[in-house]
């Protein structure tokens, strides 16, 4: 195998592998379930052990759960999801699953999906995670008094 085959076929398999995990959280699978679920469907408890056609057999079947389609969003519900992560990881969010953002999307616009808000719906939520993320950089950043 020539070194650009290989180098593409491997960036391919990297490819579907973070589709395949990317569409695992999307759907908020925990670790075990996920490891029981591709067990049954590929007869591997781990998608490493996969090939590339048992690997996008298993990431269609989650596809049609409504997992890893990413791409299919518009750039707000790309930003939102976003921050989401970016909260989760500064410890403002405890879940950080899709359930639980579309949740918190739901509490603000009635809409539980933040791929189908309007722009002016998307913005609000835009704006409001925004503001959370500011309060906690403060919170874990205070800035000292400037009392000289």
């Amino acid at each position: 195998m020539s070194e650009n085959r290989r180098t593409r076929h491997r960036s391919r398999r990297h490819r579907l592998l973070a589709l395949l995990h990317l569409a695992r959280r999307e759907l908020g699978m925990d670790e075990a379930t996920y490891r029981s679920w591709l067990q049954q469907q590929t007869g591997h408890p781990s998608a490493a052990l996969c090939t590339e056609e048992e690997l996008e057999a298993a990431l269609q079947v989650l596809r049609k759960r409504g997992g890893g389609r990413a791409s299919d969003l518009s750039p707000q519900a790309r930003l939102i999801r976003a921050l989401w992560a970016e909260l989760y990881r500064m410890g403002g969010v405890r879940n950080p699953s899709l359930g639980a953002l579309r949740r918190f999307v739901r509490r603000m616009t009635g809409l539980a999906d933040e791929r189908a808000l309007s722009t002016h719906q998307a913005s609000r939520v835009i704006e409001a995670l925004k503001a959370w993320r500011n309060r906690l950089r403060k919170k874990q950043n205070p800035e000292p008094d400037s009392q000289s």
